[in-house]
């Protein structure tokens, strides 16, 4: 039997330690907040000129393609409204299923591919199958992700990384994911489109892939980055590229694309637009794929494909979370 003195005293002492840890909650939240910050990339309003800014698999969905596969709806040329998917998401001849099995193996080697150089930080990219060519780790290899960070002793760590002004570098497990998948479109001779450039690091990559037949533009809305970016650009391997206008970063709205060049092979967009812009779609050409994450809280990774006939086909690659598409004075004021 219990006393009830000893009920009194259990109920004395649940309340003291209710009190205690009501009292830490304050501390807790301190903790919580720090952690978002440090990582603010995920949480933090940024614009569609923030290059790839903090994106990343998200924990329900790493590595885990979600195929709509052959069940393309719609016939209208041009539009952004069809679903579904079709195409040959990875290499030439390759089947749609056997990529993303790659994409799937490789899913729980997001966020683990860290290296003390560049060179190694690629190179485990490439083992983890997140990078699926020895052409693409190459061009990665070429540019130095340090001459486009801020802390250059976190430069090869797999995840996002602050730029200033509420933007960031993404994540390089999701620089080779978008790589892989646009890979095909990212040949010598072809055009392409970085929406959200900031940093430079993605515009110089795909500016090698694609050579000095090719062109590669970036967009970004912040001025400051713009300059930079370009600083970056002219300190490494694909210098000769923008000094013969192969490779230019814009100041410019990203939402709108950047028609004066287009169109474009391949167009990827850095940020999550709540809608898929038509403006996109349109620069895009006749058998071009244009990737973009696309939702508010909850992100596919979209890869839209344009026929030659100019039928528009949506395939979900993986669930996200990026920061949304915004204007810059939204992205300044951190909202």
């Amino acid at each position: 039997m219990i006393s009830t003195s000893s009920v009194a005293s259990c109920s004395r002492i649940s309340r003291r330690h209710f009190r205690r840890s009501f009292r830490s909650l304050p501390a807790l939240a301190v903790t919580v907040a720090s952690i978002l910050v440090s990582e603010r990339s995920l949480f933090v309003p940024a614009s569609p000129s923030c290059a790839a800014r903090g994106g990343l698999p998200s924990s329900d969905y790493t590595g885990k393609a979600r195929d709509s596969l052959g069940k393309t709806e719609g016939t209208e040329p041009a539009t952004a409204t069809q679903e579904g998917g079709s195409g040959n998401i990875g290499g030439e001849g390759e089947k749609d299923s056997e990529f993303w099995e790659r994409v799937r193996r490789s899913g729980s080697m997001s966020w683990t591919c860290h290296g003390e150089t560049n060179g190694q930080m690629v190179d485990k990219l490439l083992r983890s199958g997140i990078v699926q060519s020895e052409g693409i780790a190459e061009a990665m290899k070429q540019i130095d992700r340090a001459d486009f960070v801020l802390t250059k002793s976190r430069a090869y760590d797999d995840s996002p990384q602050p730029i200033g002004f509420n933007a960031t570098i993404s994540a390089p497990h999701m620089h080779g994911y978008c790589l892989s998948i646009l890979e095909k479109h990212l040949q010598p001779g072809n055009r392409v489109l970085d929406v959200g450039s900031g940093s430079g690091y993605l515009t110089a990559v795909m500016a090698l892939l694609v050579g000095p037949t090719g062109r590669a533009v970036g967009v970004e809305h912040i001025p400051e980055l713009v300059e930079r970016s370009r600083a970056a650009v002219k300190a490494g391997r694909a210098a000769e590229l923008m000094e013969k206008g192969q490779l230019s970063i814009h100041e410019a709205d990203g939402r709108e694309g950047y028609p004066d060049a287009g169109p474009y092979d391949a167009i990827h967009v850095g940020a999550a637009a709540p809608e898929l812009p038509q403006a996109l779609v349109d620069q895009l050409k006749p058998g071009g794929r244009l990737v973009i994450p696309i939702g508010r809280f909850m992100q596919d990774l979209e890869v839209i494909d344009k026929a030659a006939d100019g039928t528009v086909t949506r395939t979900s690659a993986m669930g996200v979370r990026y920061v949304p598409l915004t204007a810059k004075d939204r992205q300044l004021e951190g909202h």
